[in-house]
């Protein structure tokens, strides 16, 4: 609905790329059918291998629109925390960018399917028609282990966007979070073992344009990063 309504309008980016809702709905799309292609349309939990960019942004949605659930893995994580989420979860596909491919081959058992996030870009860009139910699980956030082994939290597509509006005004301005008002001199930057890279994937309403934080970056004008 947002890449109809607003297709031309700028929906992530980076340093490194920018996405209109047009560009990310299609992106994400041929990920998807790529997926369903290889894998079935069977609901399962997919690991994305990816730093926190757009296209951990891509992939999170192409997992949604193959009606399946995504667990994050940052390349950081040490290998003993990454292979206990994988097995946690008893993942057996792996979306991995080409960067950290010899990593996922490395992390993965002979039944895993790796698919590489960079070269899954041409192909059939239409929508896949699939049903989502609002109260099927969308992701799995782990904890960090600091007190202990990793445990995995379950967010449903429901929960997950009510936490995203409650973070964000209905009306689409930034609401104050933790008594501090986000805006363009704000930046987030967290990570896939914390929930709030779910509201960054779900937070995709129209507006603001989500590159004045880097527009005020370069400018000198951030003042305030908010670390998770």
């Amino acid at each position: 609905e947002i890449a109809d309504r607003f297709p031309e309008r700028l929906a992530t980016c980076d340093f490194a790329r920018r996405l209109t809702y047009a560009e990310l709905d299609r992106a994400a799309n041929r990920i998807a059918k790529v997926l369903l292609a290889q894998c079935g349309g069977d609901r399962e939990p997919v690991i994305i291998l990816a730093g926190i960019n757009t296209t951990a942004t891509v992939a999170a949605l192409a997992v949604f629109k193959a009606n399946k659930f995504y667990v994050g893995l940052e390349p950081s994580f040490p290998l003993a925390r990454a292979r206990q989420i994988i097995a946690d979860t008893q993942a057996t596909v792996i979306l991995a960018e080409s960067a950290h491919l010899a990593l996922a081959r490395e992390l993965a058992a002979p039944e895993h399917r790796i698919i590489d996030l960079d070269t899954a870009t041409t192909g059939d860009d239409s929508r896949p028609s699939v049903r989502i139910d609002p109260d099927a699980i969308a992701l799995v956030n782990y904890t960090s282990g600091s007190t202990g082994q990793p445990k995995g939290v379950v967010q449903t597509h429901r929960s997950a966007l009510a936490h995203a509006v409650r973070l964000r005004g209905v009306n689409g301005a930034w609401e104050a979070v933790a008594g501090l008002a986000i805006g363009p001199e704000w930046a987030w930057m967290n990570t896939w073992s914390f929930p709030v890279e779910s509201v960054a994937i779900f937070n995709l309403t129209g507006a603001p344009d989500m590159a004045d934080w880097q527009q005020s970056l370069h400018a000198g004008n951030l003042r305030h990063i908010l670390v998770w």
